[in-house]
Order: structure tokens, then C-alpha cells, then sequence
């Protein structure tokens, strides 16, 4: 079963500490594909940023401290302007973009021009 409730906890805590800085948060990998196995898993995570100067990171690293502290992969950190006009959103890529992402307030998949229709499989938290 996917830690639905932890990954919750992770993105208020990115969320937080990243403010309007934090674009999208996109759970993508085994647990966003339904074959997340406790075992054998992990949970893959993408934090899409407006901003990555060494200060926004810098911002973010008690929140990913805490993460890891949990036995999960750090989560990948993007910049949103490498994000635009790239097919991030698209399945073959990353399971899930626009539920995830309304989380935090804006959908990547309206970014990058892709729909929500685009991101099938998709598992929100």
C-alpha cells in the first residue's frame, strides 16, 4: 500500500518551506503506476521549483531531511523553466502530473501545454 499519508506530510512540509516557490509536487514511479510494493519500493517524487538559487534550496533541506529520516529517496528537484516545453508530463515519463500537482496549487500539465487526460494512471495525494 502506497504511504499516502506520509507523502501527504511530505508535500505540506515542501509546501511550507518552499511557499510560492514550490510549482508542482509529482509522484511518479512504482507507487504512481499502482505496483508500489512496501518491500521493495520506493517513492519517487519531483518538486518542480520556480526558483533554484542555493537560498531555495537551501530553504528545502530540513523538509527533504525529514523525508530521507523516513527511509525514502530524496526527491528530485527541477527548475519549472526546465520543465516548460518539455513532455515531463506525458505517461511514458512520470505516471502522474495533474492531480499531484493541484496539491500545490497549479497543474504542470497546463504548463507544458498537456492536459489532464495526457496523465493516465494517475495517483493523487
Amino acid at each position: 500500500m502506497v504511504p499516502e499519508k506520509l507523502i501527504n506530510e511530505f508535500v505540506e512540509r515542501i509546501r511550507a518551506a518552499a511557499g510560492t516557490n514550490l510549482v508542482a509536487a509529482i509522484l511518479y514511479g512504482s507507487a504512481a503506476a499502482g505496483d508500489y510494493n512496501a518491500d521493495h519500493s520506493d517513492v519517487n517524487l519531483l518538486c518542480v521549483l520556480g526558483e533554484t538559487s542555493f537560498a531555495a534550496i537551501e530553504a528545502l533541506v530540513p523538509s527533504i531531511a525529514w523525508w530521507v529520516k523516513q527511509k525514502h529517496r530524496e526527491p528530485l528537484l527541477m527548475s519549472a523553466r526546465r520543465c516548460e516545453g518539455r513532455r515531463m508530463c506525458s505517461p511514458s515519463n512520470f505516471w502522474t502530473c495533474g492531480a499531484l500537482s493541484r496539491a500545490v496549487g497549479r497543474r504542470c500539465s497546463e504548463d507544458a501545454g498537456h492536459s489532464d487526460a495526457m496523465a493516465s494512471g494517475t495517483t493523487g495525494v
